[in-house]
């Protein structure tokens, strides 16, 4: 359909990167083939949204790609007005970190192979995703320091701890390029996961849960949202608030701490 393709030119001119618009597609293109874009309203939206059948966020991040889609329609003239405007966006809960628990990490390491350990360093020490961790080059690394070019495009830089150099290094060191060419970019994800179901955790524990643990460590040991941010490369620090607000022994140590002013109080019997 040409609209898509001029769609996809507009979102390239944006510079978004190739994952981010083939997500911003793949929603417009089922949109498409459902509603017609230059007459549907508000309650046309509502039931094809409605005729998905998903969970509150997945139906507001498709409103937030719609949004996106009719506001440029609006911008060429493709219609007068933007009807997602009148969408109600749901409210979405805050998300919780769900930090790998120690129990597993190391069940995990004991039956993982040197590439597995690798990846499980790298989203460990490092805090990538698991196909940030399957896509590490050589060039990526500026003496103790990782280059990741991750979600969005965006860059960020995260110093190496030696069990990542370690861990690298029993994998070997190609004279360029990626250290685990050919790999599917799912891999880690994948084998990661088996793993953790070999070893009893449950499905909420993925290797996402790696650099959980990383963005929940890094807080306690710092207690500065903008230095975790910048490790984990989020976009907005509200993204990161949710490493503070889960600290719950930094939480019981403050109330702890707190003076006694007016005695013992009794307890009523």
């Amino acid at each position: 359909m040409w609209m898509v393709d001029a769609y996809e030119e507009a979102l390239r001119a944006r510079g978004l990167a190739e994952k981010t618009r083939a997500v911003y597609l793949q929603t417009v293109r089922r949109h498409l083939e459902a509603v017609d874009p230059v007459t549907c309203q508000v309650g046309d939206l509502e039931r094809w949204l409605a005729s998905l059948n998903v969970g509150a966020n997945t139906t507001g991040q498709t409103i937030v790609r719609l949004r996106q889609f009719y506001r440029w329609a609006q911008r060429h003239e493709i219609r007068a007005d933007n009807p997602t405007e009148l969408l109600d966006v749901p409210k979405i809960p805050r998300a919780r970190p769900r930090p790998m628990p120690d129990c597993y990490l190391q069940a995990i390491w004991e039956r993982a192979d040197e590439v597995q350990r690798a990846w499980i360093a790298l989203g460990l020490y490092c805090g990538l995703r698991a196909g940030e961790a399957v896509a590490i080059r050589v060039e990526d690394f500026e003496g103790d320091e990782l280059v990741i070019r991750g979600k969005g495009g965006r860059e960020r830089r995260v110093p190496v701890r030696p069990e990542v150099f370690a861990a690298l290094d029993r994998v070997g060191w190609p004279r360029r390029g990626r250290f685990f060419p050919g790999v599917w970019e799912k891999a880690a994800s994948v084998q990661i996961g088996q793993l953790l179901r070999d070893v009893g955790a449950p499905s909420r524990i993925t290797f996402h849960s790696l650099r959980h643990l990383a963005g929940t460590l890094w807080y306690r040991a710092s207690r500065d949202v903008k230095v975790v941010a910048e490790l984990l490369g989020h976009s907005s620090i509200e993204t990161t608030m949710i490493y503070a607000e889960a600290d719950l022994e930094h939480a019981r140590a403050v109330v702890a701490g707190m003076p006694n002013l007016v005695g013992a109080v009794p307890i009523p019997v």
